[in-house]
């Protein structure tokens, strides 16, 4: 980016919002909060010429949204997750909702049955579209928050079964599901197994 403004050809406004959207994600996940939030706040300078283009706007709010929770803000989590939830809503991008801002929802409320309620809002989109991988990472994200128990067992079989339809789900090709299912009752008791990351669950 820095390269391409040097020599006087700067990318579009959109596609530079884009980059360091991406970019800003790519800290977040490897555990650089200082340089996520330096890449989402830039980012954020890019909101308002995106209300002719509501996808990118929902997600990239959503991510702020997401960052923030992470930073330790939950209201300004609050405020730009349901931002990003209204947006997507009135828009039809099911996608997103399920996939993204209904889970970065739930890992911010306090009460276990409001998270769980926008998990079940989740699950229900992934499960009409078919969203197989995406339902796998809810049930997850589902049994991490209910605790040990019948419900996180419930999920933990629907989930064996859910990556025995889907090749990319096969123990070699995803060995961050196959660590977390061997480890199960250390992931529901709220630990971190070996070789799973905190970082890319952002828990």
């Amino acid at each position: 980016l820095q390269a391409a403004r040097a020599e006087g050809a700067p990318p579009e406004a959109l596609r530079v919002a884009r980059f360091l959207q991406i970019a800003g994600e790519a800290w977040l996940h490897a555990g650089g909060l200082e340089d996520a939030r330096a890449l989402l706040e830039e980012a954020a300078c890019s909101l308002e010429m995106m209300h002719h283009h509501p996808r990118q706007r929902g997600k990239l709010l959503g991510t702020l949204g997401e960052a923030y929770r992470v930073f330790g803000d939950p209201r300004r989590a609050r405020a730009l997750l349901t931002e990003a939830r209204e947006l997507s809503e009135r828009h039809g991008h099911l996608g997103l909702l399920a996939d993204y801002t209904y889970p970065s929802l739930a890992k911010l409320e306090w009460r276990q049955e409001s998270g769980l309620a926008w998990l079940e809002k989740a699950k229900a989109l992934q499960v009409d579209q078919g969203n197989v991988i995406g339902l796998v990472r809810t049930l997850l994200l589902e049994a991490r928050l209910t605790g040990p128990g019948q419900s996180a067992e419930a999920n933990r079989v629907q989930v064996d079964a859910l990556r025995r339809r889907r090749p990319a789900l096969h123990r070699r090709r995803c060995p961050l599901l196959n660590r977390i299912l061997a480890r199960w009752r250390c992931w529901v008791s709220g630990g971190m197994p070996e070789g799973v990351t905190e970082d890319f669950w952002r828990l």
